[in-house]
């Protein structure tokens, strides 16, 4: 990342910043996206040709968010080559990739899901794995809601502020990246439990004062939390659906509808694409296969926002 000075800094050390741009500048954004495409086109001229299979099965050399990047490929080799290009490349553009933040990540499907090491990894400050990211949140969650532990225990503060505070600062939390995530009915329930149990606690519902869900729902004026994490993942769907169609999401979603994969050996697994035909069989009322005129139905239906959005507004599954 370019080096950055503050203006505060500039005038108290009394220099001239030369390298970077200013801390906090509405602008420093959009120039480091600029300066770091132009020396990342650099890396790319330098870096090895992308190998056979990787051209056959179509997968994307690299994916980049702000200045997280990731270089994907089926050879261990080519990874390392590029890696150790982007050590001399970068340094030009007074760059650097961060040791400690660069991982290797082997991507592979195990008969038991506990042996795949690769669903602890983070990428955009998401587990790769959905039970796995839906864990960490908890727990990033509950750590949200013991610094504000005071303030849901008193009395002096109402039920309906509680609530929105919890909505605020909370929520957020927990449903980060949330539009990714394929529930299972394990999964759904279980942020489902938490959820309740964070509403009991704000009114005072504990053992042995029993509140029903669907009565403690009311007085919250809440729904289950899994119904949020169904709208987000259609909200993110429809924007890929938006998407170029020479993009790598629709390029995936091109091969899944044409059922040109081959089914893995076992039981089937849930997932995100296959938590979204469930949710078509379900909302859209009727016989949903993975096909390519469904998938230019949606992409049809997609293109107006509105329309897509009453689509998936009233998502709910309870």
């Amino acid at each position: 990342m370019p080096q950055t000075a503050s203006y505060t800094r500039q005038k108290v050390l009394g220099y001239k910043a030369t390298v970077g741009s200013p801390q906090g500048d509405s602008l420093s954004p959009q120039l480091f996206n600029v300066y770091y495409e132009a020396a990342l086109r650099d890396l790319r001229r330098s870096s090895p040709p992308i190998p056979t299979q990787d051209k056959r099965l179509k997968i994307p050399a690299e994916s980049q968010y702000a200045d997280d990047l990731d270089f994907i490929s089926t050879s261990s080799h080519h990874l390392e080559k590029i890696h150790e290009e982007a050590l001399k490349v970068l340094p030009e553009w007074k760059l650097h990739a961060n040791a400690s933040k660069t991982e290797r990540v082997h991507i592979c499907l195990e008969k038991d899901r506990e042996e795949e090491e690769w669903r602890k990894s983070k990428s955009v400050g998401s587990r790769l794995g959905i039970a796995e990211d839906i864990e960490a949140r908890i727990q990033l969650a509950n750590l949200a809601m013991r610094k504000m532990w005071k303030m849901w225990g008193t009395k002096h503060i109402s039920l309906q502020l509680k609530l929105k505070l919890f909505e605020v600062y909370v929520i957020p939390v927990m449903l980060y990246n949330a539009g990714t995530w394929g529930l299972t009915e394990q999964l759904a329930y279980k942020i489902d439990t938490w959820h309740r149990k964070q509403l009991r606690r704000f009114t005072g519902h504990f053992h042995p004062n029993h509140i029903s869900n669907s009565k403690l729902y009311s007085k919250c004026q809440a729904s289950p939390l899994q119904n949020a994490v169904h709208r987000r993942r259609w909200f993110l769907f429809g924007h890929i659906l938006r998407m170029p169609l020479d993009s790598p999401p629709q390029k995936i979603l091109n091969v899944a509808f044409s059922k040109k994969l081959k089914p893995r050996l076992g039981r089937p697994r849930e997932g995100l694409l296959s938590s979204l035909v469930d949710d078509c069989k379900l909302h859209l009322n009727q016989n949903i296969r993975l096909e390519t005129h469904m998938l230019r139905y949606l992409r049809e239906t997609a293109a107006n926002r509105r329309r897509w959005e009453e689509l998936y507004k009233d998502l709910d599954v309870h």
